[in-house]
């Protein structure tokens, strides 16, 4: 049984809050001559998200904790009434702001599916690999390959005590030719501060799941209202990266538990012949 412990490339372990972090499947795919991958395209949320910082119901729920003249029945029940109205709030508050930053991505006509699945493709076709990009429920590939799943379980912003950061999470899941066997599984989140530095975390976070991408500090927004009424190329940026960090994550993890093939050595070179002068015939 073999244990594949795989990591992005330039970076280091992170710290675990276990002594085995869960690893990959123990199935040695890099031992099926893996040249080619199939490519689904539907792993994108139809929108980007915008994540504030949430709401700690802890006194809400228990106000008896700060008045004790208040029953444990009436706490219970006004605290229950407090915390639907307060997250109903929320609620519309958050969805607000989605809107305003889906609407603002549409104006500025930025299509995050492109940027993403031309990131994945270039970066495996870079590698050496064959990538065939396609719907899911497309038919068999003409040739035999590894299919390749990244489902981004959210995109966009998030706060980071009062500034924003592009905020990414996704599954990158390799399955074998004929979708029997998991190949690989593993997930990725973008890293944000003051928790991660950058350039200097990787490998599986708390937890041993999740691979942490790190961050780059020149894309962070000063608020809320810069991401869609600032530079727009700004923010327009800092989601690009975003994107572009997944894919490169995908793409190192695909890359260290599968090498490339490696390139066809060159044909060898024709002789020259060397040019011979006619004789001169003399009249």
């Amino acid at each position: 049984m073999r244990v594949a412990p795989v990591f992005l490339a330039g970076l280091v372990l992170a710290g675990c809050a276990s002594s085995d972090p869960v690893y990959d499947p123990v199935i040695p795919f890099e031992a099926q001559g893996v040249t080619g991958f199939r490519v689904h395209n539907d792993g994108l949320p139809e929108a980007a998200s915008a994540f504030d910082t949430p709401i700690d119901y802890s006194s809400i729920q228990n106000p008896a904790m700060y008045n004790p003249a208040i029953g444990a029945g009436a706490a219970a029940a006004g605290g229950a009434i407090a915390v639907l109205l307060i997250a109903a709030v929320d609620a519309s508050i958050d969805d607000a702001r989605n809107k305003k930053i889906n609407e603002f991505l549409k104006a500025q006509r930025f299509d995050a599916k492109k940027v993403f699945y031309d990131a994945l493709s270039d970066e495996l076709t870079r590698s050496g690999y064959a990538v065939e990009v396609t719907e899911a429920s497309a038919g068999a590939p003409v040739a035999p390959a590894l299919t390749l799943d990244v489902d981004l379980l959210y995109y966009g912003y998030t706060i980071v005590s009062a500034e924003w950061t592009p905020a990414a999470l996704a599954t990158v899941v390799v399955k074998s030719a004929d979708g029997k066997q998991t190949l690989l599984n593993d997930s990725l989140r973008l890293g944000s501060p003051p928790t991660y530095i950058p350039g200097a975390i990787a490998g599986y976070g708390p937890g041993g799941s999740t691979i942490v991408l790190p961050y780059d500090p020149a894309h962070l927004i000063a608020n809320e209202d810069a991401i869609t009424q600032g530079d727009p190329a700004a923010s327009i940026a800092s989601l690009r990266f975003a994107l572009e960090s997944v894919a490169r994550g995908a793409a190192d993890l695909v890359r260290g538990a599968a090498p490339p093939p490696a390139p066809e050595p060159p044909a060898p070179a024709t002789p020259a012949v060397a040019a011979v002068d006619a004789p001169v015939v003399s009249q």
